[in-house]
């Protein structure tokens, strides 16, 4: 069965729409196009990361510029079983002692530390974390992990 052209373009329009406004259920996101101000890496959960509390409210990640905190960045959050992205708290900056143990460690010099509430977890479940910008652009993935 054939659509009219005109049907064909109108749902490619309303698919992208949807995918720039993060509403949709990539759980990956990739490609994504919202870009740090420098290299950015999730720390805590450590990507890839299993057995991670349930009662995780709060990622942290690592990056080279100081400017994260400046209320245009944050995460997204891709919730397992294609549930809808949402997004979580914009960047605060915090010290490297308040960064939860066991972190992963940049492979870079004097990065700047940032956190990000994601609200509540589900156990059990694998989530994805992703680079967001208060822009309509489709979050740059930084990581997943799994909780217990």
């Amino acid at each position: 069965m054939k659509l009219p052209r005109l049907a064909l373009v109108a749902a490619t329009a309303l698919g992208l729409g949807l995918a720039a406004c993060n509403n949709g259920s990539n759980n990956s996101f990739n490609p994504g196009n919202c870009t740090p101000p420098g290299t950015t890496v999730m720390v805590y959960p450590i990507p890839g990361a299993t057995g991670v509390p349930a009662s995780t409210q709060t990622i942290y990640v690592a990056s080279v510029s100081s400017a994260l905190a400046n209320g245009n960045y944050g995460t997204a959050i891709a919730p397992p079983n294609g549930l809808p992205v949402y997004n979580g708290g914009n960047f605060v900056r915090v010290s490297p002692s308040a960064v939860p143990k066991p972190a992963a460690s940049p492979s870079f010099a004097n990065p700047f530390y940032y956190s990000s509430n994601v609200g509540g977890l589900s156990g059990g479940s694998t989530y994805s974390i992703g680079f967001n910008q208060n822009v309509t652009c489709i979050p740059t993935n930084l990581g997943a992990f799994t909780t217990n």
